[in-house]
């Protein structure tokens, strides 16, 4: 059983070599041939991938910073009795209300 795993693994980073090697090969031919990489819009394209990923970013910050208050909140109310929400007033003391 080791060997055929053995033999899947190598052959896997074989095909893996293969690839890579084959794709650098094309490109390097295809740009000896005159078919010119347009880096603009490689350039473009790279420039609306950072925009969604600094997006996804900030939207992921916001999720978490939510998560994080909403945990606080529960384990502040571990403390209290079931069924009672304690509130600030203007003068700092708590004040009981029913929940």
């Amino acid at each position: 059983m080791r060997f055929v795993l053995e033999f899947l693994i190598s052959f896997m980073f074989l095909a893996a070599g293969a690839y890579t090697i084959t794709t650098v090969a094309r490109i390097i031919f295809r740009s000896r041939d005159g078919h010119a990489i347009n880096t603009a819009a490689i350039e473009e394209r790279l420039a609306r991938l950072e925009a969604t990923v600094e997006g996804l970013s900030v939207e992921t910050n916001r999720v978490v910073e939510g998560h994080r208050f909403l945990t606080q909140l529960m384990g502040d109310r571990q403390g209290q009795q079931p069924g009672r929400i304690t509130t600030g007033t203007a003068n700092g003391r708590g004040e009981e209300k029913p929940g």
